[in-house]
């Protein structure tokens, strides 16, 4: 699969989820990359037990909450 790098003013974040098979539990991770691909942060969270979409949808919101934390301006999701 191709990496997707955005324009030199842009930060991309990418966000995915992870669910222990044992107790159902889900868990997200965003990480953040400027437009040569190097890390700038990142971080995970646990969310419980909730349905994968939610997951996914939750990974956005923290990852946009984070981005506005750190004063990003312009996001590639």
């Amino acid at each position: 699969m191709e990496s997707i790098h955005p324009s030199q003013s842009w930060i991309c974040l990418n966000t995915d989820d992870a669910v222990s098979f044992g107790s159902k539990s889900r868990s997200i991770g965003d990480i953040f990359r400027d437009s040569f691909g190097s890390l700038i942060s990142s971080f995970a969270k646990h969310l419980g037990i909730i349905h994968v979409k939610q997951a996914e949808f939750w990974g956005v919101l923290e990852g946009l909450k984070q981005a506005w934390e750190l004063a990003f301006e312009h996001i590639h999701v």
